[in-house]
């Protein structure tokens, strides 16, 4: 009987094994020292270097591309390519066994060698695309300290001030809004103009304050499959690889949903902090135009104040206005009503719990990787700073106009 060689496909020699691991475990390193060590070793003036004038310039092909689409191109990768990553682990496994057992141990290793090497390699340039699209913007200079906000030395009485303010510019707001048959308050127009608006208000913001924000359009996406990823609780997220914002659009709840995009918009634009991003789309949502966007920016700021100006009120002695006993509030009621009911008609699925605790844990486990200490507690504006804001430049303007 004719032996039967050994196919070269199955064959790999010493000094291959030897090419390939080394190859493996330097792409490794690399990409593991550009993912962690240039905010270390960069210091604050050359990221904001970056952040104000190379960033925009990287991010233009990304955003150029992304916008020609009207869907989601996250989620079309995201369906596909979790379909796509199932069919090749299947494909992995059933190679790995038909290597081993034709080329025995070397077979084996040979296939495995090279498929690391592949997966590595993707993982460098990966780490590299997120570096250049959203890593080296986590450690620029914060808006709060662009705009020279530092919230400290208010006393009770400012800060019932300023709850003052955000009351009755977020009620004056809500009147101009129109509503559905319940009563709740909607946008003022669709998705697609709301997005244009947007990236309008937030420009407007850039020239004002000096934000050094990228100035390409950038066309916040509506993700079909929202009903879904409602159950994790997000309501937006910024594809780094593709450089783009995605929206949930399941309930475009007016209390949330213009800060929301907002917020997204600025993640695009340069900011990547989520405290950064927060505090710009507050702000940026009460100086725009749109009554439904001002009124989302001053309900954020008077739930941000209201709880911490009651007990600094109750420790200093001082009266607390009851805002929410006066007829005028219900409105307010009405909204935060039905926010509240579609909440809850997604804890009536069984599995709701526990995506909601997955998602929490990886996007806090990736908050804390990326120098937010906090974790998801980070997407929180401390208070005093919106305190800070009004004395600075809304007091400031009003005493200056009179």
């Amino acid at each position: 009987m004719k032996r039967v060689e050994k196919s070269e496909k199955y064959y790999i020699s010493n000094k291959g094994i030897i090419i390939n691991s080394v190859l493996i475990v330097v792409f490794a390193a690399l990409a593991f020292i550009i993912y962690y060590f240039p905010a270390k070793i960069l210091s604050r003036e050359t990221i904001d270097y970056y952040s104000e004038f190379i960033f925009p310039k990287v991010a233009l092909p990304f955003n150029a591309v992304s916008n020609f689409f009207m869907q989601s191109l996250t989620e079309i990768f995201a369906v596909i390519g979790s379909i796509m990553l199932f069919i090749l682990i299947i494909i992995f496994i059933v190679q790995s066994i038909i290597s081993a057992v034709r080329g025995g141990g070397r077979g084996f290793c040979r296939y495995f060698l090279v498929r690391i090497r592949v997966v590595m390699t993707i993982v460098l340039i990966a780490s590299i695309i997120f570096q250049l699209m959203i890593g080296l913007n986590y450690n620029r200079t914060p808006v709060a300290t662009r705009l020279k906000l530092n919230g400290e030395g208010y006393t009770c009485d400012q800060y019932l001030t300023v709850l003052d303010w955000a009351y009755y510019e977020m009620m004056a707001a809500r009147r101009h809004l129109g509503t559905d048959y319940n009563g709740v308050a909607h946008l003022d127009s669709n998705y697609e103009m709301a997005v244009y608006d947007a990236n309008a208000i937030i420009m407007g913001m850039d020239d004002y304050f000096d934000l050094g924000l990228s100035p390409t359009y950038v066309r916040a996406k509506p993700v079909a499959l929202s009903y879904f990823w409602s159950y994790t609780y997000i309501t937006g997220f910024y594809d780094a690889m593709l450089g783009e914002a995605n929206v949930n659009t399941d309930y475009m709840d007016v209390l949330d949903f213009p800060v929301t995009l907002c917020h997204e918009i600025y993640h695009a634009k340069g900011y990547s902090r989520e405290y950064d991003a927060n505090t710009a789309a507050v702000l940026t949502c009460i100086e725009s135009s749109r009554a439904d966007f001002r009124y989302a920016g001053y309900y954020y700021i008077f739930m941000n104040l209201y709880g911490v100006t009651r007990e600094y009120a109750l420790q200093e002695g001082i009266e607390f206005p009851d805002y929410i006993s006066r007829p005028e509030f219900q409105m307010v009621q009405k909204d935060m009503t039905a926010s509240l009911m579609y909440a809850e008609s997604l804890e009536n699925n069984p599995f709701t719990k526990m995506i909601e605790e997955m998602s929490e844990d990886v996007n806090d486990t990736y908050l804390k990787s990326n120098g937010q200490e906090g974790g998801t507690e980070t997407y929180k504006v401390p208070s005093n700073i919106y305190v800070d804001f009004y004395f600075k430049y809304i007091a400031e303007a009003s005493d200056a106009e009179s």
